[in-house]
């Protein structure tokens, strides 16, 4: 019940942060959240560290003029610019158009 509650909690937290500002890297940093910090609690292993330690990169994340994504393409890394509205420009990353303070950039991990 108590993981519950942590995978609950992660998942508000970053709710707060994306509606702050949309990230993809908070979605990322989510999923790892979400299986990272309930078995740092069953094994004990300095739990409460963690918490802290995820909330401050999440908020970092939320902050940052940076994005960080994962897309098809070319293998290496990019920092792309980023392009908003229904259709994504090319050689850009693209954000929808109800998107709130969307980063300038954002660093690509093709593969």
């Amino acid at each position: 019940m108590k993981s519950l509650g942590i995978v609950m909690g992660v998942l508000v937290l970053l709710v707060i942060l994306d509606s702050i500002s949309y990230r993809y890297s908070l979605f990322y940093w989510m999923c790892v959240s979400v299986t990272v910090l309930p078995v740092l609690f069953w094994i004990n292993k300095r739990f409460k560290v963690a918490v802290v330690i995820t909330a401050l990169i999440g908020t970092a994340l939320a902050l940052s003029p940076m994005d960080i994504t994962f897309k098809p393409g070319e293998l290496g890394v990019h920092i792309l610019s980023t392009s908003h509205g229904i259709a994504t420009r090319p050689g850009t990353v693209g954000y929808g158009c109800t998107v709130r303070n969307s980063p300038v950039w954002a660093l690509v991990f093709s593969f």
